[in-house]
């Protein structure tokens, strides 16, 4: 098992659980011993899922000190940006995704797609549908260039939720 067997994704671009004690029991029993920075993470996230924000903060940050390469500091700070967006501190999570956008440009362009997909949700919660469509659109020319149809879906399904935000404001 691993956390992906315990996770969806809503239309909103948000994730959830889709097994709540299934997830926590994951969690314990893979928390025995040394717990590795990526597993680590996926605790984190995990923590996201379970709506124990202040868990998966703490999780985070930890996972965020022992990054031991631009790629996972990258990703750390895109979950950490997640776990300050579900919980509702906007400005802290826009700081924190901005962080692994540059980190992105400058050491892991493979991962830029990421970090602008989960910026541009972020700006769509926030209620900034223009810059996000922007950002939108370049998370999807990079996933087109790559030729991942998954995370294309994906980016459509944002950019979808995104106008369809706008057209109701």
């Amino acid at each position: 098992m691993s956390l992906s067997d315990f996770l969806d994704t809503a239309e909103n671009g948000r994730m959830y659980t889709t097994d709540a004690e299934g997830l926590r029991a994951w969690i314990a029993a893979t928390s025995t011993g040394a717990v590795n920075q990526p597993l680590l993470r996926q605790h984190g996230i995990g923590f996201i899922l379970l709506e124990e924000y202040d868990r998966a903060i703490s999780t985070l940050t930890e996972v965020l000190a022992r990054a031991d390469s631009h790629a996972r500091r990258m990703a750390a700070l895109i979950n950490l940006g997640d776990a300050y967006r579900y919980s509702g501190h906007r400005e802290t999570a826009a700081e924190l995704y901005q962080r692994a956008i540059g980190i992105a440009h400058v050491h892991s362009r493979d991962y830029l797609d990421f970090a602008l997909q989960h910026y541009g949700k972020h700006l769509t919660e926030a209620g900034d549908v223009t810059a996000a469509l922007a950002v939108l659109e370049e998370a999807l020319t990079l996933r087109k260039e790559a030729g991942d149809a998954d995370l294309i879906a994906s980016t459509e399904q944002a950019i979808d939720y995104a106008k369809s935000i706008a057209q109701h404001h």
